[in-house]
C-alpha cells in the first residue's frame, strides 16, 4: 500500500513535473477533438448590395417578332363607300404602273337630283392620272355615287404588265354600274374595255384556278326582267378572261364556280315549291336552265322546268319562249 505523502497544512504535495501535465491536459480539453493545427479559414466578405435603377429608367421590352411592324407595302386597291371623305393624290401603284387618284364626295343636291340641272347628278369627281414608269399617260375624270366606287391595279393576264380597273356607280337602279378597263399597248397606256349597264356591284375579278391570271366574275344581265320581275331573276353566271387586248367569255371553263349557283337556284326553286308564295318563278326557271346548260346538263334542267313552270304566268308559251331567248344569247 503506498501512502500519500503530505505537505505544509495537510495539502497533497504536487510533484513539480505535475503543473506541466496538468496544463496541458486542461489545454487539450478546451481545444475540443476538433481542434486543428491550422489556422481558422475567415468567412468570405459579404457583397454589397447590387442597386436596381427605377422602372421608368429601364428601357421598354422588345416586342415579339410576330408583332413587329411590316414594311409600308404600295397600295393596289381603293373602295369608295359612303363613308369616304374628300382626298387628293393618293397613289396606287403595282410594278412600273402608278395611279394618283382624287376624289370629291357629291353634296346631298347633287345625290338627290335636279331635273332642271341633270348635269349636276353626274358632276365629275373621281379624277385619276396614271403613270408608265414615271412618265404620265392619260388623265380622266368620272362621275360615281357616294356608294360605290372602285380602284385597282391587277396584272389580269400574269404577264408583267398591269392593268388599271375603275369602277363607279351612277346611283340607278339595277342597272348602273360601270367598269373601265385601261391596259398598256406598245409601252402606252389607254382605255380599253368599258363595260356598262351592270346589275349590283358589278362583278369582281378573282384568280379562280389560281394561276395567277385573274377573271371577271359577274351574270348575264341579260336574263333580269326577260321573264319576270326583278325581286324573281336569278340571272346565270357570266365569266370573262383578259386576253390579248380584250375581255373573252370564259365561263364554261368554270364548272365548280358555275355548280356553286346552280345549287343555289336549286334550293330556291325548292323553297318557292314548299312556300306557295304565288310569285310567277319563270324567271328563276329560265336562270337556272342556262346555268345548267352551261354545265352540260340542259335536258335535266329542262324537264325539270317543264314540271315547274305555271302556264298561266307570262310569258305565253313559255317553254318556246325561253328556248328561242337561250338560242340567241348563245346558250343553245
Amino acid at each position: 500500500m503506498v501512502i500519500p505523502r503530505f505537505g505544509r497544512a495537510g495539502r497533497p504535495m504536487i510533484h513539480r513535473w505535475a503543473k506541466p501535465i496538468a496544463f496541458a491536459a486542461c489545454a487539450l480539453l478546451l481545444s475540443g477533438p476538433l481542434a486543428s493545427s491550422q489556422p481558422a479559414a475567415k468567412p468570405p466578405a459579404a457583397k454589397p448590395p447590387v442597386s436596381k435603377p427605377p422602372a421608368s429608367s429601364l428601357p421598354p421590352p422588345k416586342p415579339p417578332a410576330s408583332s413587329l411592324p411590316l414594311p409600308s407595302q404600295p397600295l393596289t386597291r381603293l373602295d369608295i363607300t359612303s363613308d369616304t371623305l374628300a382626298f387628293k393624290d393618293r397613289e396606287l401603284k403595282l410594278a412600273k404602273l402608278t395611279l394618283q387618284v382624287s376624289y370629291q364626295p357629291l353634296t346631298p343636291a347633287e345625290r338627290q337630283g335636279n331635273p332642271a340641272k341633270p348635269e349636276e347628278a353626274n358632276r365629275p369627281n373621281l379624277t385619276y392620272k396614271l403613270f408608265n414608269n414615271g412618265k404620265l399617260q392619260l388623265t380622266e375624270s368620272v362621275s360615281t355615287s357616294n356608294f360605290l366606287g372602285q380602284i385597282s391595279l391587277l396584272d389580269l393576264d400574269n404577264n408583267l404588265s398591269p392593268e388599271a380597273v375603275v369602277k363607279t356607280f351612277s346611283g340607278g337602279t339595277h342597272c348602273c354600274t360601270t367598269v373601265r378597263l385601261y391596259s398598256a399597248k406598245a409601252g402606252t397606256y389607254q382605255k380599253a374595255v368599258t363595260l356598262e349597264g351592270l346589275d349590283g356591284n358589278g362583278g369582281e375579278f378573282k384568280d379562280l384556278d389560281g394561276n395567277g391570271s385573274w377573271e371577271f366574275v359577274g351574270s348575264d344581265n341579260a336574263f333580269l326582267y326577260a321573264f319576270s320581275g326583278y325581286a324573281q331573276s336569278f340571272p346565270p353566271s357570266k365569266i370573262l378572261a383578259w386576253s390579248n387586248g380584250n375581255l373573252i367569255n370564259v365561263t364554261r371553263r368554270y364548272p365548280q364556280e358555275l355548280r356553286s349557283r346552280a345549287w343555289q337556284m336549286f334550293q330556291t326553286l325548292e323553297e318557292i315549291q314548299q312556300g306557295g308564295t304565288g310569285l310567277s318563278n319563270h324567271g328563276l326557271l329560265a336562270g337556272y336552265v342556262a346555268q345548267k346548260t352551261l354545265l352540260g346538263e340542259h335536258d335535266a334542267a329542262w324537264k325539270l322546268m317543264l314540271s315547274r313552270y305555271n302556264p298561266k304566268d307570262p310569258p305565253k308559251d313559255f317553254p318556246t319562249v325561253l328556248k328561242a331567248f337561250l338560242v340567241r344569247q348563245g346558250y343553245l
